[in-house]
C-alpha cells in the first residue's frame, strides 16, 4: 500500500531533519528547521494528520533515527539540538493519537534520554536548554500512559537521567518527570526490575523517599506531592518492597523508608483487597522477624535496639489501623496471629515493668546529661507497644466468641487484665485494657467465670470491672460477674503523632 500525502510529507520532513544533523550547513539546517515547524504545527492542529502519521512505521523509524543521531563532536550546534527537539514534539503530537508503534520496543524512550544526556552538560542557551527538558519529559510521558509493557533500559534511562540533571531541572519539570515514572509503576514488572536492580535505580527510590518527607500534611497537597504520594503507594503495595528495604546497607534508611510506608498506610481511607494482602503479608513477615529479635534482645541483648523499637511500632500501628478492614482480621487470624500478638505482650509485660509518674520524674532528671542513656533507656521500655498490641486485640475480639476463647487459652485474657493500670510508659493503657476485657467477659461465660475467680482472690483492681461494665454477685455461693444494665459506652481517648485526640466509642 503506497504512502499517503501526509506521510510523505512528513517522511520529507524528517529526511531533511537527518541530513540538516549529518551535514551541519546552515542552509540545510534552515531548511529542516522550517519543514519540521510545518509538520509540527499541523500535527497539533490536525487530528486526521496526527492519527495518518501516527500509525505509520516509516514515519516512527524516522523519527527514532533523528532522535538517535550523534551531534556533531567538534562544536556546540544549536541548530541541530532544535531540530532534535522538534523531532521530539512531533513525537509528543503524535503520541496523543496512538502509541501502539513505539511501544513494541524501548527506542524511543531511551533515545530522548540519551539526547539529553548529551546535551545538558553542554553550555547551551537556557530557554533551549528549559525547552529540550520539557518537551523530552512531555514525549516521555505520552509514551507511557496506559502503558502495559515494559522494557528495562527504560527504567535505567529516566533513572540515570535523575541521578545527572536533577539541578538542571525546574519544579514544573520536575513534575512532569513524577507523571513519567509513576505511569512506569503502573507496570507491576517495572517495579520488581527496579526494586531487583536497586544498585541501578537507587536514585529513583532514594527521591521519591526523600520528596516524601518534605510535605506538610497540615497543608493542602499539590499535584507534585500528590504524585509523590501515589508513587510511593505503588511501591508500597508490591511485593518486593520487604526485599528491598531489607538489603539496603543502613539501618537508619530502612526506619526511614517504613516509617513513611506507615504514613501512607494508616492515612489512607480504603484499600483494594489485593493491596491489602500485600501489605500485610509484608508487614506480617517484618512482624515475626521483630518479635524474634525482641525475645533474643530480652535473653541476651541485642545491638540494634532503636531500629528493632522503631519496627515493632511501626508493624504494630499498621495492625491497629488495617484490623478495622475484615480481610485484615481473617488474615491475622488464619496466620496466628492472635497467638503472635499475645506472645508480644507477654514478652514485653514479664520483662518491662509498668513506670510510675515519679519514677518517670526521677529518670528525666537523672539522665538530663546524658542523651545517650535517656535515648537507650526509652527504647528498652518499648513505650506505647503493649497499648497498640491490646487495642489491635480489641478489634479482632469484638463479637468473636472464638477469639474470645483463644484469648483465655492463650493466656491473653490474664495479660489484659494486668495491664489494666496505669503505666506512664504506655498512655491510656488503661482504658485501652478496660475496653479490651469489656469485649473479652462480653457472652462468654467461661471468660466470666476466670475473671470472677481472680477478683476472689483480689487480683483484679477494684475499679477494673466497673469500668468494664460489670460487677461482682454471688450465687449459690459462688464468685460470678454479672454485666450492668445501664452502661454507657466505654471511650478510649488515643493520641496520634500529631498530639491530636481521637475518640473511639462503641
Amino acid at each position: 500500500m503506497g504512502q499517503t500525502d501526509g506521510v510523505n510529507i512528513a517522511i520529507n520532513s524528517l529526511t531533511s531533519a537527518l541530513n540538516g544533523i549529518q551535514n551541519q550547513e546552515d542552509g540545510a539546517q534552515d531548511k529542516a528547521l522550517a519543514e519540521l515547524s510545518f509538520v509540527v504545527k499541523k500535527s497539533l492542529e490536525d487530528e486526521s494528520f496526527r492519527e495518518e502519521l501516527a500509525k505509520d512505521e516509516t514515519v516512527w523509524e524516522y523519527i527514532i533515527k533523528v532522535i538517535s543521531n550523534s551531534l556533531h563532536a567538534s562544536a556546540i550546534q544549536e541548530k541541530s539540538i532544535r531540530i532534535k527537539r522538534g523531532v521530539i514534539l512531533l513525537a509528543r503530537n503524535l503520541l496523543v493519537a496512538d502509541r501502539t508503534i513505539p511501544s513494541k520496543d524501548d527506542k524511543l524512550i531511551t533515545s530522548i534520554f540519551t539526547f539529553l544526556q548529551s546535551v545538558l552538560p553542554l553550555n547551551i542557551d537556557h530557554i533551549l536548554e528549559k525547552g529540550c527538558i520539557t518537551a523530552s519529559l512531555q514525549c516521555v510521558f505520552n509514551s507511557t500512559v496506559d502503558k502495559t509493557t515494559y522494557h528495562p533500559n527504560e527504567l535505567l534511562s529516566i533513572n540515570n537521567f535523575l541521578g545527572d540533571f536533577k539541578k538542571k531541572i525546574d519544579h514544573d519539570d520536575l513534575t512532569l518527570y513524577f507523571r513519567c515514572l509513576n505511569n512506569f509503576f503502573n507496570i507491576s514488572e517495572a517495579l520488581t526490575c527496579g526494586f531487583k536492580s536497586s544498585e541501578k535505580t537507587d536514585i529513583i527510590f532514594y527521591n521519591i523517599l526523600e520528596n516524601f518527607e518534605q510535605l506538610n500534611f497540615q497543608n493542602d497537597l499539590s499535584t507534585h506531592e500528590l504524585l509523590i504520594i501515589s508513587i510511593f503507594q505503588k511501591m508500597i503495595v508490591h511485593e518486593s518492597f520487604l526485599p528491598y528495604i531489607s538489603n539496603l546497607s543502613s539501618k537508619s534508611d530502612f526506619v526511614r523508608f517504613l516509617k513513611a510506608s506507615t504514613v501512607i498506610i494508616t492515612s489512607k481511607e480504603s484499600w483494594e483487597v489485593f493491596e491489602l494482602t500485600v501489605i500485610l503479608s509484608w508487614i506480617y513477615e517484618l512482624f515475626q522477624k521483630t518479635l524474634e529479635q525482641i525475645k533474643i534482645h530480652f535473653q541476651n541483648g541485642i545491638e540494634d535496639l532503636e531500629t528493632v523499637y522503631f519496627t515493632i511500632h511501626a508493624v504494630l500501628d499498621v495492625f491497629a489501623t488495617l484490623v478495622k478492614f475484615e480481610h485484615a482480621k481473617k488474615f491475622l487470624l488464619s496466620y496466628k496471629g492472635v497467638e503472635n500478638l499475645v506472645e508480644l505482650l507477654g514478652t514485653i509485660h514479664q520483662n518491662v515493668k509498668p513506670k510510675k509518674l515519679k519514677d518517670s520524674e526521677k529518670q528525666k532528671q537523672t539522665n538530663t546529661n546524658n542523651e545517650n542513656i535517656k535515648t537507650q533507656d526509652y527504647y528498652k521500655n518499648f513505650p506505647e507497644t503493649k497499648s497498640l498490641i491490646i487495642e489491635t486485640l480489641s478489634s479482632i475480639i469484638y463479637k468473636d466468641f472464638s477469639v474470645q476463647e483463644l484469648m483465655r487459652e492463650t493466656h491473653g485474657l490474664k495479660l489484659v487484665l494486668s495491664n489494666c493500670i496505669i503505666d506512664d510508659n504506655e498512655p491510656f493503657i488503661k482504658e485501652r485494657s478496660i475496653v479490651c476485657l469489656r469485649f473479652l467477659l462480653l457472652n462468654n461465660e467461661k471468660n466470666q467465670e476466670f475473671v470472677a475467680k481472680l477478683e476472689a482472690k483480689e487480683a483484679v483492681q477494684d475499679d477494673t470491672l466497673d469500668n468494664a461494665g460489670f460487677e461482682v454477685e454471688i450465687v449459690d455461693g459462688k464468685v460470678k460477674l454479672k454485666q450492668k444494665i445501664d452502661v454507657e459506652s466505654t471511650r478510649v481517648q488515643t493520641k496520634d503523632e500529631n498530639s491530636k485526640i481521637n475518640e473511639v466509642t462503641e
